[in-house]
């Protein structure tokens, strides 16, 4: 009974997000600009995290990421983080993640952006392996350094089955 009542939850909670990215991406690409430069930028990251995927408390956690500007303010990428309390919980969280950069500052290639996070978690508590949906929404900010070359990116983030993260990822741009 309860686990049919999550799946159900699941469902309308995945539905929201592929709504939620598809307003996105028309959003972005309405005041997309023909750049060709900018069409052909991406970055490969590697971040550090501190995050509540055990539900108890904070554990550490470490992504390697990947992202694609499509237009001026909309990048699609995909991340995978996995987290370890170093004792008897582990987690796996493939994801792809769409990426809006909602207020032009002035910075080339940085500024504020809200991210959308969609994929599954694979947990192993106990040598007990649970898979469950991954959905979140996060908030930060990349600060590109001079050339663009490299860059920095603050984050927070929350969603379900995690509740909380908070982290640093840099990278360079390919």
């Amino acid at each position: 009974m309860v686990s049919m009542s999550l799946r159900k939850r699941s469902r309308r909670i995945s539905r929201g997000l592929v709504l939620w990215m598809v307003c996105f991406a028309a959003l972005a690409e309405s005041g997309a600009q023909t750049e060709p430069e900018l069409k052909k930028q991406a970055h490969l990251g590697l971040g550090v995290e501190g995050n509540i995927n055990t539900g108890k408390r904070m554990i550490f956690g470490h992504a390697l990421c990947y992202d694609k500007q499509l237009f001026t303010h909309f990048g699609l990428g995909f991340m995978l983080t996995i987290s370890s309390d170093f004792h008897t919980f582990n987690s796996m969280e493939p994801e792809v993640f769409g990426r809006w950069y909602f207020l032009d500052m002035g910075i080339p290639g940085g500024g504020l952006f809200l991210q959308e996070d969609m994929g599954i978690r694979l947990a192993s508590d106990d040598f007990q392996i649970t898979p469950a949906f991954l959905g979140g929404i996060s908030l930060g900010f990349r600060y590109a350094f001079k050339y663009q070359d490299y860059y920095v990116e603050p984050y927070v983030r929350g969603g379900y089955p995690f509740m909380f993260g908070v982290g640093l990822r840099g990278g360079i741009r390919l």
